[in-house]
């Protein structure tokens, strides 16, 4: 008798197989699509969802939809907001726009002035000002020189004039000793022999002895040979 029984149990076993495989997918389809659903994307089937699923869905649906419509990015459906959430929606939108017009330095700011109200429109119209005085102060290429006052001009020039100073005296970058002033030019000249001494001193390949006076190239001579 356990001759026949083994053929048997084989093919029920094997025709129980497929059924426990379709389950387990189904189950993982079902899964799946109800964290498709939970990210709001499109491809959710919402047929597949249970009532308790569908719930949780239409919940991070709302969650997901007020975040948007507060930070400005993604789909906005002001339908789910009550209200009083599109009233904090529009104080939002509207507090995202002056900050955006007062980012003047930012590419991706987007700035729609019409929305602001006058006052705020002066504030903007301030801080813009204030932003292009610092970029021409600071030598920068976005500097619109036409846009300051004539006092600001003067700082402008007197900041520039500075900063060739300083190039100057500390041997980097641009330096045009002819919009220097004599006693200027005298520091500059100081500056570069007291560098190029250190230079010789330490032996640097940057050291040009020829620059030295006798009384110098001795010092070194002696100090190196006691080295």
């Amino acid at each position: 008798m356990s001759f026949y029984r083994w053929p048997l149990f084989a093919f029920l076993l094997v025709g129980l197989y497929p059924i426990s495989m379709f389950g387990q997918t189904s189950d993982n389809s079902r899964s799946k699509n109800f964290q498709v659903c939970l990210n709001d994307y499109a491809e959710c089937n919402p047929k597949q969802l249970s009532a308790n699923e569908g719930q949780e869905v239409a919940e991070a649906v709302r969650d997901h939809n007020l975040e948007n419509c507060l930070s400005g990015l993604g789909r906005c459906d002001e339908t789910l907001l009550s209200p009083e959430i599109r009233e904090e929606v529009r104080c939002a939108a509207r507090v995202r726009d002056v900050s955006n017009c007062l980012d003047s330095l930012s590419l991706w700011s987007v700035c729609d002035q019409r929305k602001l109200s006058s006052e705020e429109q002066q504030l903007v119209i301030r801080v813009t000002h204030e932003h292009n005085f610092q970029n021409c102060v600071n030598g920068w290429d976005e500097c619109q020189i036409g846009n300051l006052t004539n006092q600001e001009r003067n700082e402008v020039t007197a900041a520039g004039h500075e900063r060739l100073l300083q190039s100057c005296l500390t041997g980097m970058g641009v330096c045009n000793l002819t919009q220097l002033s004599p006693s200027e030019q005298k520091q500059v000249g100081k500056a570069a022999h007291d560098r190029n001494l250190e230079n010789c001193q330490y032996e640097l390949q940057a050291c040009d002895r020829s620059q030295l006076s006798a009384q110098e190239l001795k010092q070194i001579t002696s100090t190196q040979s006691y080295h």
